[in-house]
């Protein structure tokens, strides 16, 4: 399929998961989108060498190949975004909703800021609301419905997000050195110096979401559980893991706290339709009181 956008749409997609082209050829297309797939590395067989762009090991611990093999496949498409001379894509993985407006972004590429050169447009765990410190409005989006906002906290995921050619680039030459999952390298800056190097923001409301019923669920989930229950055999590794994790978290807060203080920087609630309950408790939550702009 063609890209008809100067804002391309890339498809990552296992080459052994038709059933999730299909799926998604099918929510893709009734919205009148043309997209490009970009095939996907294979965790369950692939060399080392196609796993070049990450290391084995990082801050929160082991990385096995399929969490690799994640990473290396939106390289692929960071690659595609470059070669191809595209100024904006977006990236999806193929286990995503799409709200009918993302069609209605695609038109073009005029409304991006142009100081934004990563901009996630999904929400994590959309059964659930989710708690982030966000910056002042940047732009709204073209469908009325929705704003851009510098993130200042972690909010990972990344099935569906926007990626300039010169973030592409900056991402491109630190390959080889990541060493945490992609999304927490796109969207968590306590861990990520690529993350404090493109300055993700976020579109709120979220327009995309990912629906593990595509599928039946994560082809890295059962490799994850196994890497899971390796530290859980291992007591004294899962209390360092979990101290290394704490002191990461952290890292930041007192920059965090500063920006809220000044009011630079607000505690917004994401939601999808399909969001409901409450949101886990967070210690920040409770200490400082709810600002909007």
């Amino acid at each position: 399929m063609t890209i008809s956008s100067p804002l391309g749409v890339l498809l990552i997609n296992l080459d052994r998961r038709g059933d999730r082209l299909q799926a998604m050829q099918s929510r893709i297309g009734c919205l009148g989108i043309d997209f490009h797939r970009i095939s996907a590395v294979d965790g369950c067989s692939v060399s080392e060498v196609e796993l070049s762009c990450s290391l084995r090991e990082g801050p929160v611990g082991f990385l096995d190949n399929s969490t690799r093999a994640c990473t290396a496949s939106h390289v692929k498409a960071w690659q595609y975004i470059v070669d191809s001379g595209l100024r904006y894509a977006l990236i999806l993985e193929d286990d995503v909703i799409l709200h009918p407006d993302i069609a209605i972004l695609l038109a073009n590429d005029a409304w991006i800021p142009a100081s934004i050169d990563l901009l996630k447009v999904e929400k994590f765990a959309p059964n659930y609301p989710s708690k982030i410190l966000a910056g002042k409005v940047l732009a709204k989006i073209p469908s009325g419905q929705g704003e851009i906002r510098r993130m200042y906290s972690r909010h990972t995921g990344a099935a569906a997000y926007i990626l300039s050619r010169k973030g592409a680039e900056i991402a491109l030459s630190m390959s080889g050195s990541f060493n945490v999952p992609v999304d927490h390298l796109l969207f968590n800056e306590t861990l990520s110096p690529l993350c404090g190097k493109l300055k993700p923001a976020i579109v709120v409301q979220p327009l995309c979401w990912q629906d593990h019923a595509v599928g039946s669920g994560s082809d890295i989930a059962a490799s994850r559980a196994s890497g899971k229950m390796l530290v859980k055999s291992r007591p004294l590794a899962k209390f360092a893991q979990s101290l290394k994790r704490a002191y990461y978290e952290v890292s930041l807060i007192h920059v965090q706290l500063f920006r809220l203080l000044i009011g630079q920087a607000y505690i917004l609630t994401l939601r999808t339709p399909q969001s409901s309950g409450r949101t886990i408790p967070k210690l920040v939550q409770k200490i400082l009181c709810y600002r909007r702009p």
